[in-house]
């Protein structure tokens, strides 16, 4: 073994060895902490402060997921709010429509075709999402709210009528149909497919309890609406009576 001055040289390269390891080991840390924001050891250079840094933290990732709750609460909340005002436009429309084509030569076809038109609209309205969630389905987020128009509930409101006076509206037989028959038939048969489970069954597939937004402090955001309240059910039923019945040969009396 060599020696300088006596002593061995694995002693005197010893430190040499250490301080290089050593340096190593705090170049990692330094490239961790760089990397990551945060120190190596948090125990270490906070000491008795640690407790309090660690409760920080826990408290500061709650109210992070507080706050991406209330966001995507009131982007739902503001989407189905979009929404409603386009209904609300597409109903004034529609009875401004009415008034104007009610003294056109055509004025029932041409209602009864803007009648489809607004079933149409008002269809693909509702069926807006959310993070692929339907937000006017209520719970049944993954199913849109309402069935297309002419994907049964057309059908449906036919058959009814068929049902009850043995022809199609569009028969000219239809024509002899007393006013007072067509009134009876609408307050009493066709009305039904717009409440209850009338419909529920021929028109949506919503649930009637609301979607909830649940927040990381426990408490809950509902959107305030479902396809299944009045204003979807009276819109759909506005709609459908004059796309059944303008398209129909019932006489002028029993279609005023």
């Amino acid at each position: 073994m060599m020696t300088v001055n006596g002593i061995p040289t694995r002693l005197l390269l010893q430190p040499s060895r250490l301080g290089i390891a050593d340096g190593q080991k705090r170049l990692a840390e330094a490239q961790s902490e760089a990397a990551t924001g945060r120190h190596h050891d948090i125990g270490l250079t906070l000491g008795a402060r640690t407790g309090a840094n660690i409760k920080l933290r826990l408290q500061l990732s709650t109210l992070e997921r507080s706050a991406s709750g209330v966001k995507q609460a009131a982007l739902a909340a503001e989407t189905v709010q979009d929404a409603l005002a386009a209904m609300s436009s597409l109903a004034d429309r529609f009875r401004s429509s009415l008034v104007g084509a009610s003294t056109s030569q055509n004025g029932r076809g041409l209602n009864a075709a803007l009648a489809a038109s607004a079933l149409d609209s008002m269809q693909s309205s509702m069926s807006l999402t959310t993070n692929g969630r339907y937000l006017v389905s209520g719970l049944a987020t993954d199913t849109p709210p309402l069935k297309a128009y002419n994907d049964g509930p057309r059908q449906a409101l036919l058959d009814a009528f068929q049902a009850e006076f043995g022809i199609l509206p569009q028969d000219p037989a239809a024509s002899a149909l007393a006013a007072d028959d067509v009134a009876n038939f609408i307050d009493n048969i066709f009305s039904t497919f717009f409440s209850g489970t009338g419909w529920t069954s021929t028109w949506s597939a919503a649930s009637s309890e609301k979607l909830a937004f649940r927040l990381q402090s426990g408490e809950r955001i509902d959107l305030s609406t479902t396809a299944n309240m009045p204003f979807a059910q009276k819109l759909a039923q506005a709609f459908a009576l004059m796309d059944v019945f303008g398209q129909s040969k019932v006489n002028a009396t029993a279609f005023a």
